[in-house]
């Protein structure tokens, strides 16, 4: 005969329920001590939620847009720390500031100073004043005709990510987009290439027609800081260090006595025509008390066509965050996975227990009948 609880029925129930329970606890408990990566990002999830920061942007005046603005703050370092970035004639700005320090922490100035064009006559690979046989200086001129816009939209795992589009007119015959992008989380753009939240990557495409045809088309940048700032040149940015990006050069500076450093970072390849290949780059350190800065020549790749090539390249600005590195060195959160399965298995034999006793009641119910 099929037993039945009769009376005894929500005993049944609830034991149904507590075994469920049981299974659920201990399947999600696992899968949380496991870890994931909710965007294939290859960032785990709870890193990405530790280091989420705020990030506010938009462009002013609301009609017609001059100048970009935007903010990035972390949340819950041990010292927090924020980052602003704006846009102006060419000229972007970057002020860090840090908690712990009292606020300012350090700014510089990364600027389009001018267009050129370069042939490189020995073939050494080297670009000399010599060489360079068309020049344009980037002024207020160039940047008079300025389109610009910005949007927000949410990645895969939810963190809201800013873009700015800026166009303009540089010259006759020479059009330039630049786009910004910003995260409130890690965000993968391509195979080797993570934005971190700390961080505003920029796509500059250039289309330029040569004035003297099959040679190569080159911008010259400064970047530049009137703090007490110590500016290194070097091969390996932070990014590149760390896996979240490939073959990418830095300038960095540091200033204040508690050290923050800035950068400018650039990938050390482009795209011209769709083909990738290598830059050539001269950096000239300058120093002008109390200011000091780099001049970088990027001469960007040869094109498939002697007249009109269209340039792809992404620098980066940003800061290496004392609150980011602050959270990786808090221990983290505890290994549940043990103690889950613990958990579990104590639910499942607590269902067990209750089951048997309301077995036990029954037949003791039965005989007394």
């Amino acid at each position: 005969m099929a037993m039945a609880f009769g009376r005894d029925r929500p005993w049944g129930s609830a034991v149904l329920a507590m075994a469920t329970a049981s299974f659920l606890v201990l399947a999600s408990s696992v899968a949380r001590a496991d870890g994931g990566d909710a965007d294939g990002d290859l960032v785990p999830d709870d890193i990405e939620d530790r280091t989420e920061r705020t990030v506010d942007g938009g462009v002013l005046p609301a009609i017609a847009p001059r100048n970009l603005f935007l903010s990035s703050n972390s949340v819950g370092a041990p010292a927090d720390d924020r980052f602003r970035l704006t846009y102006e004639q060419g000229a972007f700005d970057l002020t860090y500031f840090r908690e712990d320090t009292g606020g300012y922490a350090g700014s510089f100035t990364a600027k389009f100073d001018r267009l050129f064009e370069w042939a490189d006559a020995d073939g050494n690979g080297l670009i000399l004043d010599d060489e360079i046989v068309s020049d344009w200086s980037l002024g207020g001129s160039a940047f008079e005709n300025l389109t610009m816009s910005h949007r927000e939209a949410t990645s895969a795992d939810g963190g809201f990510v800013h873009t700015f589009e800026l166009r303009s007119t540089w010259r006759p015959g020479t059009d330039a987009f630049l786009v910004l992008t910003a995260a409130q989380r890690f965000l993968r753009l391509g195979p080797d290439r993570i934005l971190t939240p700390m961080e505003v990557k920029m796509d500059l495409h250039l289309n330029h027609t040569f004035e003297v045809p099959g040679s190569r088309v080159g911008i010259a940048l400064r970047v530049e800081s009137s703090d007490e700032s110590a500016m290194d040149f070097e091969h390996d940015s932070w990014d590149a260090r760390r896996g979240f990006s490939s073959d990418e050069s830095w300038i960095n500076i540091t200033s204040g006595a508690r050290p923050s450093t800035m950068f400018f970072s650039w990938a050390n390849n482009a795209t011209a025509d769709g083909v990738e290949g290598p830059l050539v780059v001269r950096s000239t350190h300058w120093s002008e008390l109390p200011e000091e800065g780099y001049e970088l020549l990027l001469a960007f790749p040869e094109g498939l066509d002697a007249d009109l090539v269209r340039i792809v390249h992404d620098p980066t600005l940003g800061v290496v965050s004392a609150a980011y590195e602050g959270i990786l060195l808090l221990p983290p959160p505890p290994d549940l996975q043990g103690d889950a399965l613990l958990y579990g298995v104590s639910l499942v034999a607590m269902a067990a227990l209750v089951g048997t006793t309301v077995l036990l009641a029954g037949r003791r119910r039965r005989k007394g009948e």
